[in-house]
């Protein structure tokens, strides 16, 4: 059976249809899903998604599931191969492996955390964002700060080069001979190659005296030319914590709109107190000659997480469940049988 024939099998069920009446019918939904078994949250999910035109917000308890539950997804609905610019389907991974050790950032892990918080503070709703507690216990940066900070460019737009290597190197663009990762630059004659933290490939800006001519994505390993584009965003490293903003939970990005899809919110809550412990632990190490931000300015804390989610409709799933007023929606699912290789 393709992906598609299931999808529609979901899209009958009166179960479904009542569900997205009843989360289009409030602003603050409070629903519980029981009787769910393997990849059956993904499905319905999904048919509840194409329904709604707004921004999903999938909690799973760990990394694992998360990327499970994003396995799932990304093959209901056919991204696994689609370039990041056109997926629906993101994934919101933590920073850092370790509280304050800045040397120890995961480069891919910051592009792919740039990226979601780059659309959902341009406003793009129709997206799905799967994370877990470890990546939510970061805080990010204002839209506001986002929006200062991002530096745009287009085809024919008159920009002095000299500009462009002043914000490079003010936003900790390290110059290097060929681009190879995140947080990389290079100029050669006319020719800027840059690695933002906004786009899975490096851009290539060519100029024509103080003229933007192209521009354009490239392979690093190949040096060849992925998609020319009319504009671009350069983004600095949103989650250097050497940056001395006011920062705000991750769910201060998203719309009023939004629906958050939590599998075991106490459970979340709990990770996220153990993590700002050990942020706890982590600063009071620190060498205090240097300036550090607050565990409370960069890591936000269980009862803060589970206040602010009460401000968007949540669907529970799972074991466990916070909200006793609640509509609840009983599925019955049952695991596949175990066949023994015996058919």
């Amino acid at each position: 059976m393709k992906a598609e024939e299931l999808l529609s099998l979901y899209r009958q069920d009166s179960r479904i249809g009542k569900l997205k009446d009843t989360l289009r019918s409030s602003s603050k939904a409070r629903i519980q899903l029981k009787g769910l078994t393997g990849s059956s949250n993904a499905v319905i999910s999904a048919v509840v998604f194409e329904g709604l035109a707004c921004a999903h917000l999938f909690i799973l308890p760990d990394k694992e599931s998360a990327a499970y539950f994003l396995n799932d997804l990304e093959n209901i609905f056919e991204e696994q191969n689609l370039p990041s610019e056109k997926k629906r389907i993101l994934f919101y991974p933590t920073s850092y492996k370790k509280a304050y050790e800045l040397e120890k950032t995961d480069n891919v892990n910051v592009l792919l955390r740039t990226d979601v918080m780059n659309r959902l503070s341009a406003g793009r709703k129709k997206n799905i964002i799967v994370t877990y507690p470890e990546a939510l216990s970061e805080k990010v940066v204002s839209k506001t700060f986002l929006a200062q900070n991002t530096f745009k460019l287009k085809t024919g737009e008159k920009v002095n080069l000299d500009f462009i290597m002043e914000f490079l190197a003010e936003y900790g663009f390290e110059r290097v001979d060929f681009v190879s990762e995140p947080g990389q630059f290079t100029l050669r004659g006319g020719i800027v190659d840059v690695f933002s933290y906004s786009n899975d490939y490096p851009y290539r800006i060519e100029f024509s005296g103080n003229t933007v001519e192209s521009l354009r994505t490239f392979d690093p390993e190949s040096q060849l030319s992925v998609s020319k584009l009319n504009n671009i965003s350069l983004l600095p490293d949103l989650q250097d914590k050497s940056i001395l903003e006011k920062r705000d939970s991750f769910l201060s990005l998203f719309a009023s709109d939004t629906m958050i899809w939590i599998e075991d919110a106490n459970y979340t809550a709990e990770k996220l107190n153990k993590n700002f412990e050990k942020a706890e632990i982590a600063f009071n190490e620190l060498n205090k000659t240097l300036k550090h931000s607050e565990p409370a300015e960069l890591f936000i804390q269980g009862d803060e997480f589970i206040n602010q989610i009460q401000n968007y409709s949540c669907i529970e799933f799972g074991r466990h469940f916070i909200f006793e007023s609640a509509e609840s929606f009983d599925f019955s699912a049952i695991p596949q049988p175990l066949f023994s290789k015996n058919f």
